[in-house]
This record gives structure tokens, sequence and C-alpha cells, in this order.
């Protein structure tokens, strides 16, 4: 008798043992499952990571111009520009005209910088003048400056309805620098004014 009240005490602690075991799996199973789910979590932010650094890479890949932001049809008008240029063919806004600016300074294209300035000069003088004035310089400096330029807009102190400033911003950590010009539409189109 006494062996089977030991049999039977050794019954419950094998019970109770088992039961420790199994509550211990089944921690063990929720807590291993709510791993896996935080790791499954991570590796879905990792991956959205990996493709916006994928686009950014690819964005850096690619050769930089000023005209990214032309819609299809402004781009074949600037296409048309380039052989003419006529600044009747482009109808650009005063933010477009002054990127597609920086893009002829950055080419130095001096007819096309001469086409979209509003200057009373021929072609030659203007020509002369950007050259030995320093505003060739200071173009080049633009262009390379604002490249990754963060905004491009007209400033509430529009002047009238044929006169604006046009301001282009770049954003470093907590510096900024920002780029202000003035434009004037004549004819219906925009031109920068020197």
């Amino acid at each position: 008798m006494k062996a089977d009240k030991w049999q039977i005490f050794a019954t419950v602690v094998l019970v109770i043992n088992m039961a420790v075991i199994v509550d211990t799996i089944r921690m063990e199973s929720d807590r291993d499952q709510q791993i896996i789910a935080d790791l499954i979590e991570q590796r879905k932010e990792l991956k959205e990571e990996l493709a916006v650094q994928e686009k950014t890479i690819q964005t850096l890949e690619k050769p930089f111009t000023y005209l990214d932001d032309l819609s299809e049809e402004e781009r074949a008008a600037y296409k048309q520009f380039q052989t003419s240029k006529d600044i009747q063919v482009l109808e650009l806004s005063a933010e477009k005209t002054l990127l597609v600016y920086l893009h002829l300074a950055s080419n130095n294209d001096l007819e096309g910088l001469y086409a979209l300035t509003n200057t009373q000069q021929t072609l030659e003088e203007f020509q002369n003048t950007y050259v030995t004035s320093r505003q060739a310089e200071q173009d080049l400096e633009a262009v390379l400056l604002y490249r990754y330029y963060d905004d491009v807009r007209i400033l509430e102190d529009e002047l009238d309805d044929s006169n604006v400033n046009v301001e282009i911003s770049i954003s470093q950590a907590s510096h900024q620098q920002v780029a202000i010009y003035r434009l004037t539409k004549t004819n219906g189109k925009w031109q920068l004014a020197f």
C-alpha cells in the first residue's frame, strides 16, 4: 500500500510536471509567435526602406536635368524651342521658365538664355555682357547649388500679373539656401528680367 501511495504521489508529481512543461511550451510558443510576428513586421519595414533607397539610388544614377518637372507636352515644346529658339512655342509657368533657364545655363546655351531673358540688347550684345559681367559665373553657381532643389515657387509678394518673384530653395539639415529671380511676362510668355 505504501508503494501504491508513492506511485500515486509520483504519478501526481509527474502529471503536475507535465502540466508545467505544457504551459511552458505554450508560453514559449506564444512568445515565439510574437517574435515571429515582430520579425515579419521588421522585414516588411526593411523592404519598404529598401524600396525607398533603391528609388533614391536610381534618381542619383540618372543624369540630372532641370527639365524633370516638365510635362511631356512641355518637353516636346522645349525640344522645338531648342532648334528654333522661339519662345512662343513654350507654354510654361514662371516657375518652369526658371527651371528651363537654369537648364540652358547648365548647357551654356547663350541663344536659349537670350530668348528667355527680357532684354533690349541684341544677341551679340547679350552674349558679350553675359560672359563678361559675371552673370555666367553666377548662373553656373546657381545651377550647381540648386541641383537637387526642394521647392520652386512664386512668392506671395506678386508684383502684378506680369511681374513675379520666383524663389528656388534647397535645404540640408538646418541650413537653407534660397535664390529669388524676377520674371516678367511679355507677349504672354515669362522671361527673366535682368
